[in-house]
């Protein structure tokens, strides 16, 4: 027989510490998000908001590029300021330009909206590894593979969100 409530058992899976457990929520719902994007948004940027494909694609590969190019001096940063300081900026900056993209109305501001998130979301990667290593105790790839199953789960999450959203086949949607 299974005891205790559903979301005690899913705390106490997520981590044996407060810590732990904020780095797994944390990493959850980021992780939720980029499900959503990634499944939906050139169908999006597309569809409703009218761009080009071959403009949508330019803009998230100038923002990739620039992103993986944010990733080394993010580290430096996070060395510098802390890390649990760059992850949480660095997330917050990820929600405003997530929220701003329902703004973008052209080739531009994509590119301006995207290239912002991906220069935040390199420095709080970097800034993640570093919260991992301090967080995890005494038993950090225990730690670890719960937090990539915690991720992987948020993945597939906000994937089936974009899925479902497609489906419904509107704007709103």
């Amino acid at each position: 027989m299974i005891k205790g409530d559903l979301a005690g058992r899913i705390g106490r899976m997520a981590g044996s510490s407060g810590p732990e457990r904020v780095l797994v929520a944390a990493s959850f719902v980021n992780r939720v998000g980029n499900g959503l994007f990634n499944a939906a948004s050139a169908l999006y940027f597309t569809s409703v908001v009218g761009l080009p494909p071959v403009q949508v694609g330019a803009a998230l590969t100038v923002a990739g590029v620039i992103g993986l190019c944010a990733g080394i001096p993010g580290g430096h940063l996070a060395d510098r300021r802390g890390a649990r300081t760059i992850m949480m900026t660095a997330l917050a900056v990820q929600a405003v330009s997530m929220a701003a993209l329902v703004l973008v109305d052209s080739w531009a501001a994509l590119t301006v909206v995207a290239t912002l998130d991906q220069i935040a979301a390199a420095a709080g990667g970097a800034a993640w590894g570093a919260l991992v290593v301090r967080v995890g105790g005494e038993r950090p790839t225990l730690f670890r593979a719960k937090l990539r199953t915690f991720v992987n789960l948020g993945v597939v999450t906000g994937t089936v969100g974009a899925g479902l959203a497609l489906a419904a086949d509107t704007r709103g949607a």
